[in-house]
């Protein structure tokens, strides 16, 4: 276990600010049980995976809603249920091992190129490019047609993807060529990690407005907020990033511009250089704006 003790040797006195989901406990417990060589207790995993991470007693204390077991432990399991999904894992009755040249991708494969063969989703479906490029349309029409039950009165809902193409003056087809430009201009996002059609242990990305939708007082401005040029990938964390920012503040002109400034800033400190240069771009676009 020496690489794993060298990475308890870096995390010295680190405090995790937020508990690692399954997702990221994943790829350091896959790495313990190829290290190891052979079939561990689920259970001996917890506090060395603890350790890695520096987690804080009060982290490894918390307790899940039902009370049932420490809320880590959880993520634990359900980061070895999503192993043994993918095939890197197999076992049973609270034992686990690494399955013989299985690994998670690697940092700099993770974003699987355009040309690439196609990879399997968490569930082993192959991936379809036409799901996920319905995906991002239908990301867009249902929040407009969710946004138009809480504006408008209960006859002029829009029930409709078709109504909401009309309004927009956009459908389908152009929403997917607007991101295709995008992806295409960008190192890091493309079709095959978007969010819900990836491999487990893929970043994903998400369709986010520049402008966020939620924060709209009339529906007048659900539909600008989701013209084109409103529209673009983020990562899915720094998305989540995003609406917790503005969540937390009285949205207003200048909070925006904080909130996306913040999640530039999280770009930077994820090594997504390219990302944050684009969201920088767009908020000095905005600014540039009369």
């Amino acid at each position: 276990m020496a690489q794993m003790s060298g990475c308890n040797a870096g995390n010295a006195g680190m405090k995790m600010a937020r508990m690692p989901d399954q997702r990221h406990i994943a790829d350091p417990l896959l790495r313990m049980l190829q290290e190891s060589g052979t079939e561990r207790r689920i259970a001996d995993l917890v506090e060395p995976l603890a350790d890695h991470f520096g987690l804080t007693p009060e982290q490894r204390a918390e307790r899940t809603e039902h009370n049932a077991q420490t809320r880590f432990r959880q993520r634990v399991h359900w980061a070895v249920r999503d192993l043994k999904r993918a095939g890197l894992a197999a076992g049973g009755h609270g034992l686990i091992h690494a399955v013989a040249d299985g690994s998670l991708p690697t940092p700099s494969r993770r974003v699987a190129p355009i040309g690439a063969p196609a990879p399997t989703g968490a569930a082993g479906r192959t991936f379809d490019l036409d799901k996920a490029q319905h995906g991002v349309w239908h990301s867009v029409e249902s929040r407009i047609r969710h946004k138009s039950k809480t504006l408008l009165p209960p006859d002029k809902r829009v029930t409709k993807a078709s109504e909401v193409a009309r309004l927009l003056g956009y459908g389908k087809t152009e929403l997917v060529a607007h991101f295709d430009a995008l992806l295409n201009a960008s190192p890091e996002f493309n079709w095959r990690n978007k969010s819900g059609h990836a491999p487990i242990g893929t970043r994903t990305w998400d369709v986010d407005h520049l402008l966020p939708i939620k924060d709209a007082k009339t529906f007048e401005e659900v539909l600008e907020r989701s013209a084109l040029s409103n529209l673009r990938p983020m990562w899915k964390h720094h998305n989540a990033a995003k609406g917790a920012f503005a969540h937390a503040l009285a949205i207003g002109p200048r909070d925006e511009l904080i909130a996306e400034l913040k999640v530039a800033r999280a770009m930077l400190d994820d090594g997504s250089v390219e990302a944050a240069k684009v969201a920088l771009d767009a908020i000095l676009a905005g600014l540039s704006e009369p």
